[in-house]
């Protein structure tokens, strides 16, 4: 998981938990929780793949001629945004040395 965006790295989790909870017992305090399950190693070569992303057509705007009136001026204009991740990993020598490889590419592009 990267902390400074609260990205979880889903090549690298085994599991994913999302909870919340009211400021019980279970947790200092109330709100979202990302529990992350690392991968575990073996001796066999397991690899995985994941992509995402969105264009202009699946997203919309709250800009109203109000607020231009206001004097606030236009956001700027989503273009798209992509998340290409893959990774593999495997022994190199057995029940000894393991290797795991991780290749992530994201980005945004504004107007």
């Amino acid at each position: 998981m990267n902390p400074s965006t609260g990205d979880v790295d889903i090549t690298n989790a085994q599991e994913e938990y999302f909870t919340t909870s009211g400021g019980l017992g279970e947790a200092e305090v109330g709100g979202p929780s990302i529990q992350v399950v690392p991968k575990t190693g073996g001796n066999t070569v397991k690899g995985s793949v994941y992509h995402s992303g969105l264009t202009q057509g699946m997203v919309g705007s709250n800009y109203t001629p109000e607020l231009q009136a206001a004097g606030l001026s236009s956001p700027s204009k989503f273009v798209k945004a992509w998340d290409y991740t893959a990774g593999t990993g495997g022994p190199i020598k057995k029940d000894r040395l393991w290797y795991l490889f991780r290749q992530l590419i994201v980005g945004r592009l504004e107007s």
